[in-house]
């Protein structure tokens, strides 16, 4: 218990804990091994034992006949009469006898008992050997009342090599019983030894991660609770000491707690001092949270706008394009910009300008409202200011322009060819600033977004042709051809705004070709996915644009280098084509090298296919 509460107070490491998880059952494993080998060496060397005493027992049995069939010559052919004849002939011993005394100890090698017991018989063989050669040499010499002595003796020398056998022979059968019996002694204890290890190595383990999995579970436990209180903005309130990894992945929790906290805390005083109403709406497009600044311009408190629809609070008029735009967000994942009024809660309609973002993972749109009234209101009168001042200049430019026709009609006479002349500049003068006027009013209108279109359907060759006439005078004074290519195809567009641009595309091209040149303007439909693009292209063979130039060429008032110079004009028909082009949502480029021609390309989608 003492071991285990200074464990748990010292919260051992993962890392320690994988460790011991491996170490022990290993170090188990080893001990069980070694005590498994020595046990097998014991049975090895049990078996060996058995093997050595019927070995034993076989040389012994041999032992016995040889010296059996030595002396049986000495102790069976004796006369009965008590004297030795011719026909007495003592067999002479084995020569293998050494060779099994030698096996024998040789097997005997490591046992002293069992090598002494050997000794002893070599020893009484060897006097019994001696004696028959001395019983062999009486005989010879003829003295049969020696041998028949000697043969006595002999017998008695026998009977105790027979008796040493007969104990040596006993000894070693009772080893060769034994070893079975020893065996299997040896391999029960192997069995239950086996069955130990296993029911120890299991339970160790088991207790190891039962141990373990309950000390990390229930500290994992607590970690994920601090966790799911941290990612809902709850206070965390479990805590683990210690200096392992989870602790001190515990205090990084509490760090971004308190950071985040913080972080809340100066978020929401951004939010709540932000001059613009940031929301967030669900998938009805129905408001989930607000700031405080919807109460300051919108005049409903906070508790009256959540969950409260947005078509609630939209001018009615503008609710359709709203509600089909917050679809078209949610449909293809780009933020948009919606212009629309928003009612307060005293009836004023207020002009806003909503920044929408739809986020998939969260089922919301996230939205910020700026109050663009005021800017409205400023675009508005600088629109009507720009309206008088062109109604006030055209008027007397109308009577100029009245009095010229008269001139060039001869209302008041003949003119000489360089009254003519000066006429005719005089003419080119006046509808230069007629044509200036124009844009400038134009171009007002489309960056205050007053600039409405009229979209109906249009064919892609018909707005090109239209184009073509309306510039043609002026590509036959610079002596360019203008020529049409591409396939018809049906577009919904402004179709006279679109013929501007084409015109101011045109004409641009025409002036900076040079005379015998040629003018293309191509168009074609392509279409990607489930969506068609139309794409008209005016290719000129002027001075070109170098690629410096490109981004600011649709500034207005901007003429870019040598193309600036070679022709008169306001500098604002590009800037006018931008404007035009992006009312459509579409886009318009230049690609040139600044010495081999210009291309304008006006991309402008046509929608679902």
């Amino acid at each position: 218990m003492r071991a285990r509460f200074i464990i748990g107070a010292m919260q051992i490491k993962l890392t320690n804990q994988g460790f011991i998880l491996v170490l022990i059952p290993l170090a188990v494993q080893v001990a069980f091994l070694v005590a498994f080998f020595c046990m097998l060496q014991q049975a090895e060397k049990e078996i060996v034992q058995e093997q050595q005493a019927r070995d034993m027992v076989t040389c012994l049995n041999h032992i016995a006949r040889t010296i059996l069939a030595s002396s049986a010559g000495v102790t069976l052919q004796a006369p009965s009469g008590g004297t030795v004849g011719d026909g007495f002939r003592p067999s002479a011993p084995s020569d293998s006898l050494p060779r099994e005394f030698a096996k024998l100890r040789k097997l005997a090698s490591g046992h002293p008992e069992q090598m002494q017991a050997i000794e002893k018989l070599e020893v009484t063989w060897r006097e019994s050997w001696h004696a028959m050669k001395e019983i062999k040499n009486y005989a010879k010499s003829g003295e049969n009342f020696s041998v028949l002595a000697k043969v006595a003796k002999l017998q008695i020398k026998l009977q105790s090599v027979y008796r040493a056998i007969d104990a040596c022979a006993v000894y070693f059968e009772q080893l060769q019983e034994q070893g079975p019996v020893v065996q299997e002694e040896l391999r029960q204890q192997q069995k239950v030894a086996l069955l130990a290890f296993l029911l120890i190595d299991v339970a160790m383990a088991l207790g190891l991660c039962f141990y373990f999995s309950k000390q990390t579970g229930g500290r994992l436990k607590t970690l994920m609770l601090n966790a799911r209180s941290l990612v809902v903005g709850k206070p965390i309130e479990g805590r683990l000491t210690g200096n392992d990894e989870l602790a001190e992945l515990q205090r990084t929790l509490m760090q971004m707690a308190d950071s985040l906290a913080q972080a809340r805390q100066k978020e929401r005083a951004i939010l709540d001092n932000a001059g613009d109403v940031i929301c967030s709406l669900d998938a009805n497009v129905s408001i989930v949270s607000t700031n405080n600044t919807a109460q300051k311009l919108w005049g409903f408190p906070e508790d009256d706008l959540l969950g409260r629809r947005l078509a609630e609070l939209i001018n009615p008029a503008d609710w359709d394009s709203t509600r089909q735009k917050f679809a078209e967000i949610r449909k293809t994942g780009k933020a948009q910009d919606i212009e629309c009024s928003v009612v307060t809660a005293s009836g004023l309609a207020l002009a806003t300008l909503w920044n929408v973002n739809w986020s998939e993972s969260e089922k919301n749109y996230f939205c910020v409202a700026h109050d663009i009234t005021a800017r409205r209101q400023l675009e508005r009168l600088k629109l009507e200011f720009m309206s008088m001042i062109t109604h006030d200049i055209r008027s007397p430019i109308n009577s100029v322009q009245a009095f010229l026709s008269m001139l060039a009609e001869k209302f008041y006479g003949e003119l000489n060819e360089k009254g003519l002349h000066r006429l005719k500049s005089l003419e080119e003068s006046v509808n230069l600033v007629s044509r200036l006027i124009s844009d400038l009013l134009d171009l007002e209108k489309a960056e205050s977004g007053m600039l409405v279109l009229e979209p109906i359907d249009a064919v892609s060759t018909q707005i090109i042709a239209s184009s073509i006439d309306v510039v043609r005078s002026l590509a036959e004074r610079k002596q360019v051809m203008v020529t049409q290519k591409g396939v018809a195809f049906d577009l919904f567009v402004d179709q006279s705004r679109m013929i501007q641009v084409m015109v101011n595309l045109i004409a641009n091209a025409i002036k900076f070709s040079p005379a015998a040149s040629t003018v293309t303007v191509e168009c074609k439909e392509i279409i990607g996915g489930r969506e068609k693009e139309a794409i008209f292209v005016v290719t000129d063979q002027g001075p070109g644009i170098k690629p410096e130039h490109h981004a600011r060429i649709f500034d207005r008032f901007e003429q870019i280098g040598g193309r600036g110079k070679t022709s008169a004009g306001s500098g604002l028909g590009l800037a006018i084509a931008k404007a035009i082009v992006e009312r459509h949502k579409g886009h318009i480029s230049v690609e040139s090298d600044g010495e081999h021609g210009s291309k304008f390309i006006v991309r402008i989608p046509i929608g679902d296919v």
